[in-house]
């Protein structure tokens, strides 16, 4: 489907495999899941967000990828609003009578009346439509329709402005409005008590899967300090628009009917298949697998430590190529993916993906972490004036609120400070940031 979609519609490799991606992560959902490092597991929900000039296939490609999607989805609802939800009103409206019988008759018979209501409350439950795809959500309505869909729904856009206008904070004052994404990545609970409206139900292990595409400016704007502090953009892989994109280039042909049909009928299955799994179906990586996984996690252990500025990047690389790798199983295996290992070539390809991902982070963040960088300079030679041109590292970390690895290349990348190993009362030296002397800063003429 990929050549398809590249020799329709002339989209970049990188537009359409992006795509297809997010798809296989949304029809995944919490339906499958993978042993990962250190005995946790992994699931296929990534957060995709790609950039896309106006008139560069965002929207057409996204309604071919996605749309057997929606018509699963919209398959569901017909069947929920002609046939589920009458049963339910009926069962219901039973109910109440019930309720109101037990509670009219002296003495009350407590059990009986517990039980009804108790079912009166599960079927109250239940009075909600189907809702597996989201679009154009504040964050309070996403945790609304996340609650009554048991936790699991995508949120996916193929002109995503409005999304990330509110993840950046549209509806609060540019405070960003991301928290319940990062929880969704992770499968973590949540629950919402609100004073004006009505709280949002616990959810106990929510997953999301994102999938964006938004014009250059907004897309830009993502990749700033605040969200990559939140956590929010380390769990998120970027596709920048190729440069070399163009209006027009691709041929004017159509789609084969057979590869979309094939698409389609493999997309809703997958799609149904997993999303109703009513537990998840574990697999393990093979041995040689693991290998390939646990090599990239050393891999991106070491570009953190020498690039303290990417380590929350780095941290998440190991895990999100699981979550690749797992897409890829489903992509050939289909609904047959949870009985087999996850094969070491969908563990390969998974770690080239998400060394290609890291890159465009890296690429991406480059001029917000050398903006970080002046700031916390700043900030740092502010705190040496206040201390007469020295500070215990530690102390300085705590105040800047940053690692001890990320001040320590600060100051090593700066001809203007030194650390000093200094002794203190318990034997072990500290180390002491200070400003060195305007001499030793510049050499002899």
């Amino acid at each position: 489907m990929q050549a398809e979609i590249e020799r329709v519609s002339g989209v970049t490799p990188s537009m359409a495999a992006g795509k297809l991606l997010g798809a296989l992560s949304v029809a995944g959902a919490r339906g499958i899941e993978v042993e990962s490092l250190g005995g946790n597991v992994s699931r296929p929900n990534l957060y995709l967000i790609m950039e896309g000039e106006s008139g560069t296939g965002k929207s057409t490609v996204g309604k071919r990828v996605f749309g057997p999607l929606f018509a699963v989805e919209r398959d569901a609802r017909e069947r929920y609003e002609q046939d589920t939800h009458p049963d339910l009103i009926s069962r219901l409206t039973f109910l109440e009578g019930e309720v109101r019988k037990i509670q009219s008759r002296e003495p009350q018979d407590e059990a009986a009346l517990k039980k009804a209501i108790a079912e009166k409350r599960g079927i109250e439950r239940q009075m909600h439509s189907p809702r597996y795809l989201a679009e154009d959500c504040t964050q309070e309505a996403f945790e609304k329709v996340l609650a009554e869909q048991g936790g699991v729904v995508s949120l996916v856009s193929t002109d995503a402005r409005k999304v990330v206008k509110n993840i950046l904070g549209r509806h609060r004052n540019g405070q960003t409005d991301e928290d319940i994404y990062i929880k969704a990545w992770s499968g973590d609970p949540f629950s919402v008590d609100r004073i004006t409206r009505n709280g949002i139900p616990p959810v106990s292990d929510p997953c999301v899967a994102m999938v964006l595409a938004v014009q250059p400016d907004l897309f830009r704007q993502l990749f700033r300090n605040d969200l990559v502090d939140s956590g929010f953009l380390p769990r998120v892989l970027p596709i920048p628009q190729a440069e070399h994109t163009e209006f027009g280039c691709g041929g004017w042909g159509r789609y084969n009917h057979d590869v979309e049909v094939e698409y389609s009928s493999f997309m809703k299955d997958l799609f149904t298949f997993y999303r109703s799994a009513p537990r998840p179906n574990r697999i393990k990586p093979s041995s040689a697998a693991f290998r390939h996984f646990e090599g990239f996690y050393t891999e991106a252990r070491a570009q953190a430590e020498r690039d303290p500025f990417m380590a929350p990047f780095c941290r998440r690389w190991a895990e999100q190529a699981f979550r690749i790798s797992l897409c890829l199983q489903m992509a050939h295996w289909g609904t047959s993916a949870h009985q087999y290992d996850l094969h070491e070539y969908f563990a390969s390809k998974a770690v080239e993906l998400m060394r290609w991902f890291g890159a465009q982070q890296k690429d991406l963040l480059h001029w917000t972490i050398e903006e970080r960088r002046r700031d916390l300079l700043g900030r740092l030679m502010e705190l040496l004036e206040c201390n007469h041109g020295r500070i215990n590292l530690r102390d300085a970390w705590k105040k800047l609120r940053i690692s001890s690895d990320q001040l320590k290349e600060l100051v090593t990348a700066d001809p203007m400070l030194e650390l000093i190993p200094v002794p203190s009362a318990g034997g072990r030296p500290s180390m002491e940031i200070r400003l060195k002397s305007a001499s030793s800063c510049f050499p002899p003429s």
